[in-house]
């Protein structure tokens, strides 16, 4: 970003500096992950600064080049989304948390995307409004979307005789002795095939269990994992399933 930027930031989460300033990582519309220092957290109109910054919070940033560090100066900042139950929900804040694991995990600085970041505020926007308690199933549909912005839409090939998914080839096939680390089970499979044809308000209703949800979860990310050719660990997926275990 250049001196004096102004632009919009999903924010990842926070890191402590002293008593009265704060580091805030974000996902920037256009530069990527970002890491944007604030000071003065505490003090007049920033006494409640802090809670502004709740993961997945929405916000227009204006930021400047700080001379001393790579870290940009968070200059002013703005809620664009009113969030309430992301804050105070305590399934919606675990949801928001592994979100942004996962964001923080995969992506890198740089990497600039307004497409996937517009698709994010569409998400995190639907992840508020979803009417009661039930977000059980958000998650697992996240990780489905979340794959395709990324480049790796699993093709929906799936049928009586194709009916599990490789991870490798990242289309739908016959079970093979030999493959089962590259394989979905066949009610892993069937479950991928539904996220990646309902509609969102179907997808969250499906009825699965907390077990079914977090290993179907696993897979996805181990999927993701080989395709960005990395090792991805994300614990906040435990801490995930113990909000919603039945």
């Amino acid at each position: 970003m250049a001196p004096e930027a102004k632009s919009r930031a999903i924010v990842l989460h926070t890191t402590r500096q002293g008593d009265s300033s704060l580091v805030v990582h974000v996902l920037d519309e256009t530069a990527g992950r970002q890491s944007l220092f604030l000071r003065g957290v505490g003090k007049g109109r920033r006494t409640s600064a802090a809670a502004a910054f709740h993961p997945l919070a929405v916000l227009e940033v204006v930021t400047d080049a700080n001379p001393r560090s790579s870290l940009l100066y968070l200059r002013e900042f703005e809620p664009v989304l009113s969030l309430p139950g992301l804050r105070t929900d305590i399934r919606r804040s675990a949801v928001a948390q592994f979100v942004c694991e996962v964001l923080w995990r995969t992506l890198r600085t740089g990497d600039g995307d307004p497409e996937l970041f517009a698709w994010l505020v569409e998400c995190i926007a639907a992840l508020e409004a979803w009417p009661g308690p039930g977000v059980a199933n958000f998650a697992a549909w996240w990780l489905v979307g979340y794959s395709t912005r990324m480049g790796f839409r699993p093709e929906d090939n799936w049928s009586d005789e194709a009916p599990v998914f490789n991870i490798v080839s990242a289309r739908f096939g016959e079970a093979f002795a030999g493959q089962e680390e590259a394989l979905f089970s066949r009610e892993e499979s069937l479950l991928l095939h539904r996220l990646l044809t309902l509609p969102f308000g179907e997808a969250m209703a499906l009825p699965l269990s907390a077990s079914r949800r977090g290993v179907f979860s696993r897979r996805m990310i181990t999927y993701l994992a080989h395709h960005l050719g990395q090792s991805l660990e994300i614990r906040s997926l435990d801490v995930l399933h113990a909000v919603f275990a039945d």
